[in-house]
């Protein structure tokens, strides 16, 4: 079966960590939704990637083969069912050009948020050391990073302003 990432397991070093038995099979394309960073996890100290449906856009991630055992694993990580969903979508490898179906973890859409510093920075290397273009990661990834500098920024100076945690 296959497991499409699009945020954090773009890392894959990170994602083997959680898989090690699974298979990295390149990077592929889910048409029709775009990346969305909202909510906010106490984990992650901020917003969280997310995708929505949207007809024109599509999102970029990496496809893996894994076992029934790796996406227990993944239900785990991705705190399904309880705070996460799982569908099968169809998404097209861009090594092999064939749509395949594949578990796709997401959430209900909340408010956009702005994603921790740690977090982006993670998304983003990953995405970079996956393959992924850098016009994506420019136009769905790199506004995240400027704005998420902006608030780390505000709560380094302690003037009561930003985004912190109580």
């Amino acid at each position: 079966m296959y497991y499409f990432s699009y945020s954090y397991f773009l890392n894959r070093r990170a994602f083997f960590l959680t898989c090690p038995d699974a298979s990295y099979l390149g990077l592929a394309e889910l048409s029709g939704y775009m990346l969305m960073f909202d909510g906010y996890s106490p984990l992650r100290r901020g917003a969280i990637a997310n995708i929505e449906t949207s007809e024109d856009d599509e999102v970029w991630g990496c496809l893996y083969d894994v076992s029934q055992d790796n996406l227990d694993a993944l239900d785990r990580f991705h705190g399904y069912p309880n705070h996460s969903k799982r569908s099968h979508l169809k998404v097209r490898s861009k090594a092999t050009g064939e749509n395949v179906e594949a578990w796709v973890y997401y959430h209900d859409p909340l408010a956009e948020g702005v994603p921790s510093h740690e977090y982006i920075r993670a998304v983003v290397k990953g995405a970079r050391d996956s393959g992924i273009p850098e016009g994506y990661i420019d136009d769905w990834m790199r506004p995240f990073m400027r704005i998420s500098d902006k608030f780390d920024s505000l709560e380094s100076k302690d003037e009561g302003i930003g985004y912190k945690e109580y």
